[in-house]
C-alpha cells in the first residue's frame, strides 16, 4: 500500500497575509519555486546545457494551479 505523507513545499503566490491585528506577517523563503529546483529535474533547455529532464515536462507541472502544484511537488519531492 502506498501511503501519501503530507509534506511542507512552498510555492511563493505574491500575496502577504496580515493577522487580525493588522501587522504584516513574514512570508517564509520558499522550498522551491519551481519543480526544477528539486534535486534531479533540472531542465533541460537546450542540448549540453546540464540539464536533467525535458524543459517541456517542468513547463507543465508549474503552469498547474496552486493546489494541484503543491501536490505534485511534494510527491516529486519526496521520491
Amino acid at each position: 500500500m502506498t501511503e501519501l505523507i503530507p509534506t511542507a513545499v512552498h510555492r511563493p503566490t505574491g500575496i502577504v497575509p496580515v493577522d487580525p491585528f493588522g501587522t504584516t506577517v513574514a512570508i517564509p523563503a520558499p522550498m522551491v519555486a519551481t519543480v526544477g529546483d528539486i534535486a534531479g529535474l533540472r531542465p533541460r533547455r537546450r542540448k549540453g546545457d546540464g540539464g536533467e529532464v525535458p524543459g517541456a515536462d517542468v513547463d507543465t507541472v508549474d503552469a498547474l494551479p496552486h493546489a494541484q502544484w503543491s501536490a505534485v511537488a511534494a510527491w516529486l519531492k519526496a521520491g
